[in-house]
């Protein structure tokens, strides 16, 4: 599956190593593997090889985690832009949190599988810059919204609803996007 002739000889061993921890990993897991998922190549092959190649970070997380690439594969969505199905679908997901810690867990998981998909496309030119830095901004902000809510509603059980003193209006919690997240030009960095 991996077509290492699109890899420059000097990272032959390193994305070797990666590939095999992703398939041993995947495999403990019996999970499906990446050629029964994609229907036709399109490609795919060449792709993954430069992604392993060009970004540690995704052959790394990969590597520990194949069920981020095989889910990303198996729903299609590392072939696509990001929808604002994907972002209703991440809402459902986190709102399941019922503690702080399984709202980390839960949110690392989600980011993990972002930047993966976010990288690869970049990386394998199927986004423009406009699309990666605007999909960035929408996944962060999107997460921070989560975030913010799920604390505010943690707050509100130990200290009740925040009431204005002047106004007499329930005071809701904001989180203001400045500089790069704000103008929608957030990068991977």
């Amino acid at each position: 599956m991996l077509d290492l002739q699109q890899v420059p000889s000097a990272f032959h061993a390193s994305v070797q190593r990666y590939w095999e921890q992703f398939e041993t990993a995947r495999q403990a897991r019996q999970l499906p593997g990446l050629g029964e998922l994609v229907s036709a190549d399109l490609g795919f092959s060449g792709q993954l090889a430069r992604a392993f190649a060009a970004s540690e970070y995704i052959a790394s997380t990969c590597a520990i985690k194949p069920e981020y690439l095989v889910a990303l594969v198996a729903g299609g969505s590392l072939f696509r832009p990001l929808e604002d199905e994907d972002l209703d679908a991440l809402a459902q997901v986190v709102t399941t949190a019922t503690s702080d810690l399984e709202l980390d867990k839960i949110l690392r998981q989600q980011r993990h599988q972002a930047m993966i998909r976010i990288i690869w496309r970049d990386l394998n030119r199927t986004a423009s810059m406009q699309e990666t830095t605007g999909e960035l901004s929408r996944f962060a902000d999107q997460i921070i919204q989560l975030a913010a809510s799920h604390h505010y509603r943690e707050l509100e059980k130990f200290y009740g609803t925040p009431i204005g003193g002047e106004s007499g209006q329930v005071q809701p919690s904001m989180v203001l996007g400045m500089g790069k997240l704000g103008a929608r030009e957030l990068n991977v960095s």
